[in-house]
This record gives structure tokens, sequence and C-alpha cells, in this order.
């Protein structure tokens, strides 16, 4: 999965709405010939349907924005709480407690492989 390109949905938009515009002309002309056999109720159905979907797809790119939004903000927040946790609490504590162990006892390895964990070394 990507994101979605902004230059390749404007350009979508551009075309959709001058389709739209070519639709609601030939519709408008035709409307005043008043010919049955021009198809004019298939030109104005396909003019509401390209017109419904240019306003759903701006919809959803809306929606995408403000989600894409949403989700930085979330990424940052969490980055910086990783590393607040990180340095506050797992490499405070764990070299206090490294301090106040015993290296016979067993959680004095457990202890060793923590911190290992968190440095990754």
């Amino acid at each position: 999965m990507h994101g979605i390109s902004k230059s390749k949905h404007e350009h979508l938009m551009d075309a959709l709405l001058q389709l739209e515009n070519l639709l609601l002309m030939e519709t408008t002309a035709h409307t005043e010939v008043t010919d049955p056999e021009t198809g004019t109720q298939e030109m104005e159905s396909t003019y509401k349907s390209v017109k419904k979907t240019r306003a759903e797809l701006e919809e959803l790119f809306s929606t995408y924005n403000v989600a894409l939004g949403s989700l930085a903000t979330m990424i940052q927040r969490y980055e910086e709480l990783y590393n607040y946790s990180r340095v506050e609490y797992l490499a405070k504590v764990l070299k206090e407690l490294r301090r106040r162990a015993n290296p016979a006892d067993d959680q004095f390895k457990l202890m060793k492989e923590n911190i290992q964990t968190v440095y990754r070394t």
C-alpha cells in the first residue's frame, strides 16, 4: 500500500471537472433541440455520475489528509514517549539496579539482558 499522490488527485479532479462541463454543455445543447434520439438522458445520467464520483473522491482525499495529519501527530507523540521511556525509565533505573545487584545473582543476569536489549548491544 502507498500514499495518495496529491498531484495525481489534482489532475484527476481537473479532468473530471472538465468532463462535467463538457457533459453539461452537451445536455444543455441537446435539450434545446429536443430530439429524443440524442441520448440526452444518458448524458444527464453520466453527468450526475461523474459529478457524484468527483465529489466522493474529494471527500475521500480530504479524509485521507486529515487521517495523515492525525497519523503524523500520533507517530511524533509515540517517538517522544518512546525516547522519554527509554531514557528516563529503562536507562536510569536499570543502571541503578545494576549497581545494586550482586553479579552472582540470577536477577543480575536478567538485568544485564534487559540492558543489552534496551541498548541493542
